[in-house]
């Protein structure tokens, strides 16, 4: 699949979120994937997309045999249509659905609000990487009262977190548990996992007392000689309508030096770091502060 980011919004049963609240979401992970560049695959959940309810599979489809591509030609035009009758997103979803147009992807005969979860392949692409802990730092200020996970498959997060609010904490379970698995298959004889248990325990060591802090706290800072090989990453323009923030995707990387290249002080790094990533934040935040 290559390198991973998972999120997931976990629910509270005792706070119903809204599909006001999800405009919300949404608007903000439209902004995000509009006005940065990514080399993969952009953010958002799942619980809200939808695909064609192909009649090899459903029976009871309205749509008509054609090709895959054709299909969605077909769902994306009525999608344009009902958007300009004024619907909202959900409205749109629901009156696809209802036509028989559409299925779920989760499976269910309605939309799932009270949870999600949802991923993006960044490869090697830490600058990515580093926007998907963003957003997500993002959404979770929208839904203060919901817990989110995010699990890095790659070295951007030094440790697997928990956010919540704007703020994040170490999944020091999840370290646990590999601990306890890579212990096991060495026990069996697999002694080439050592190196991954020994790494697994300093994590853990080094976070196993640390509570909520700025989600950047846990991030790695990032190279900017990492993208020369790709200009295109610093031609994003950032401006927020009524908002004093702008620049490019290069004025943001400002602000990253190479931690783990030795070029300057850890601390320093870190400094760095969490001001490019307060920036990144500042300019997905307008939006919201200026409604």
């Amino acid at each position: 699949m290559g390198r991973t980011l998972h999120y997931t919004m976990h629910p509270n049963h005792s706070v119903t979120v809204t599909e006001g609240d999800w405009e919300k979401v949404e608007t903000i992970t439209d902004y995000f994937n509009h006005n940065f560049k990514w080399t993969c695959e952009d953010v958002g959940f799942n619980n809200l997309s939808y695909y064609p309810r192909w009649l090899n599979r459903f029976p009871d489809s309205k749509l008509k045999e054609a090709p895959t591509e054709v299909l969605w030609r077909f769902l994306d035009a009525e999608y344009v249509k009902l958007k300009e009758k004024g619907l909202s997103r959900f409205a749109i979803i629901r009156d696809l659905y209802k036509r028989k147009f559409i299925a779920f992807y989760n499976d269910s005969d309605c939309l799932e609000l009270q949870k999600a979860h949802g991923f993006t392949k960044v490869a090697g692409n830490e600058w990515n990487a580093l926007l998907v802990v963003a957003w997500l730092t993002a959404v979770s200020t929208i839904l203060p009262h919901h817990d989110f996970e995010l699990h890095d498959e790659g070295k951007l997060l030094k440790v697997d977190i928990f956010m919540k609010d704007g703020r994040a904490k170490p999944d020091i379970m999840r370290e646990l548990e590999r601990i306890k698995w890579f212990s096991t298959e060495i026990n069996k004889g697999n002694k080439e996992f050592v190196e991954f248990r020994d790494e697994n325990r300093a994590v853990f060591d080094e976070f196993k007392d640390v509570g909520w802090k700025p989600p950047a706290f846990f991030c790695r800072t990032i190279d900017p000689r990492d993208f020369e090989q790709h200009p295109e990453f610093g031609t994003t323009v950032l401006s927020v309508d009524n908002g004093s923030v702008s620049g490019t995707g290069a004025h943001v990387m400002d602000g990253f030096h190479g931690e783990y290249f030795g070029f300057i002080s850890e601390t320093e790094a870190k400094l760095n770091s969490r001001k490019a990533f307060e920036n990144i934040v500042k300019i997905i935040l307008k939006p919201k502060e200026a409604a």
